[in-house]
């Protein structure tokens, strides 16, 4: 139906999906596999729900996540991932995870998910959101390893998300 309408891209895996409508890790991996049948790029949201300063207690919960994401899942040639880092605990909240926080999270998302999938970086874009607002999202954007910014409640106020842009362009 999505495909129909035009759309390549489809989110899936958002927070308030698996709070609100129930949805599982299982069910986002069948959606995957449903989105690259169909030739359309799935833009997966994936994040911890606790801040977790322990860099490999937060690993080891997006590893089972991930894990779980990509079971099955063969990428042929022309199609492409897009993973958007977000953690939960940020998400509509005035503050961001900090930079480095950030940046070792997408590193370990990214490697973690080109060995899974057996892919390279070109095939696999990771970005960031939760909590991007004007005040962050040039120095979350400059993140060497971040391919881009994934706006919420920032992108409600039209001359808010306009001012996101012209900063970042």
């Amino acid at each position: 139906m999505i495909k129909s309408c035009g759309c390549k891209i489809v989110e899936l895996g958002h927070a308030e999906r698996f709070e609100y409508f129930n949805e599982s890790d299982i069910l986002i991996n069948k959606k995957i596999i449903q989105a690259l049948k169909y030739n359309i790029t799935p833009l997966v949201c994936v994040g911890e729900k606790k801040f977790n300063s322990n860099y490999n207690l937060r690993k080891q919960v997006l590893r089972k996540k991930l894990n779980i994401f990509f079971k099955n899942i063969t990428l042929k040639k022309n199609k492409e991932i897009i993973l958007a880092y977000e953690p939960i605990w940020a998400i509509g909240k005035s503050k961001a995870a900090n930079l480095k926080y950030i940046s070792e999270t997408i590193d370990f998302i990214r490697v973690f998910s080109q060995n899974k999938l057996k892919i390279n970086k070109n095939r696999l874009k990771v970005i960031y959101g939760g909590s991007v607002n004007k005040k962050n999202a040039i120095n979350i954007i400059n993140i060497k390893n971040n391919d881009g910014i994934f706006i919420g409640r920032s992108a409600i106020s039209a001359e808010d998300f306009l001012d996101i842009c012209k900063m970042i362009l």
